[in-house]
């Protein structure tokens, strides 16, 4: 708790440094322009980017394939500029002490300095907007086109700083999440039932602590789920004959109840992804399935006696 709030106050101090260099570069402009500014300013002091950080959690970080990790040199980015933007942290500094003391006097002698400028430039923004009722021809200009820009390129920046921030976050918590599940359900006991009849053509998977249940899912409904793609995407070498009709081709029916036993991680976020060695080895063991991407037989590739992959994905 202490250090987000040293964070908060830290993080509104350097933005009311970036609008004190946006009232300089505007001081020639109107007074309701850096009116705004300043308000905005003593607004971000209720609201801290911690409520954005959490909005990129929620939006997360897109990626083509579940198992994608977030590219390393934005990673090394990002963790370069934590101690920038989020020094307690990054440093983690004692909850109460000089630390704590330092960072409330400074946030409020900040918040005390934005208070008042935001009445000087009310009383500003009166004495002109009186003048120009007085001498309509007294035009007052706006900030220029480069300042404009300017401002709004870094209005942009520091709102999609901590939202991408939050996202990058979220998904190497997720590719974490995954690596652990996926090296637990790689050992654990497959067993593949026939599923009961009269369960339609939908499937479900459930996952709980103690493994993940697949249920009422063909052949390629399996492909489907443990390797993140869609229906249309999985296609095999071999076609439903003409005469028993695509309702019997075995790649279709019967559906299949699969259970794998082991411990499963926050199964409230379990990512079917983390199946995909232990089904593909079950389909190869059982039915001589040799699943193919891009070209490449995914280990252990098949009934060719392959062992498992090293790699946890």
């Amino acid at each position: 708790m202490w250090p987000a709030c040293i964070d908060h106050l830290w993080q509104s101090i350097a933005f009311c440094a970036v609008v004190s260099i946006c009232a300089f570069l505007t001081r020639a402009s109107r007074a309701v322009f850096r009116l705004w500014l300043w308000r905005v300013a003593a607004l971000k002091f209720l609201l801290p980017f911690a409520l954005l950080y959490r909005l990129g959690e929620w939006l997360g970080f897109p990626v083509a394939y579940t198992a994608d990790a977030v590219p390393p040199a934005l990673v090394a980015r990002i963790e370069a500029l934590t101690p920038l933007l989020a020094p307690a942290h990054a440093f983690e500094p004692p909850a109460t002490g000089g630390w704590s003391l330092l960072a409330f006097l400074a946030g409020a002698v900040c918040l005390g300095g934005v208070i008042s400028r935001v009445t000087h430039e009310q009383r500003r923004n009166a004495r002109e907007l009186a003048r120009q009722a007085i001498d309509v021809d007294d035009v007052l200009r706006y900030p220029g086109l480069i300042v404009t820009v300017l401002m709004g390129m870094s209005a942009v920046a520091i709102a999609a700083a901590p939202l991408l921030a939050g996202a990058v976050a979220d998904q190497m918590r997720r590719h974490e999440l995954l690596i652990q599940n996926s090296l637990s359900l790689r050992a654990g006991r497959v067993v593949m039932t026939e599923a009961a009849p009269g369960m339609g053509g939908r499937y479900r998977v459930t996952a709980d602590a103690h493994g993940v249940l697949i249920r009422n899912a063909n052949l390629i409904d399996l492909v489907a789920i443990v390797y993140s793609l869609p229906h249309s995407s999985v296609w095999a070498d071999q076609m439903a004959s003409g005469d028993d009709g695509p309702k019997n081709f075995w790649l279709l029916s019967p559906r299949y109840d699969v259970r794998v036993a082991a411990p499963v991680r926050k199964p409230e976020d379990f990512d079917p992804y983390a199946l995909r060695q232990p089904v593909t080895r079950i389909l190869g063991e059982r039915f001589g399935l040799q699943i193919e991407i891009d070209g490449k037989c995914q280990p252990p590739c098949g009934n060719y006696g392959m062992p498992m992959s090293d790699e946890p994905l």
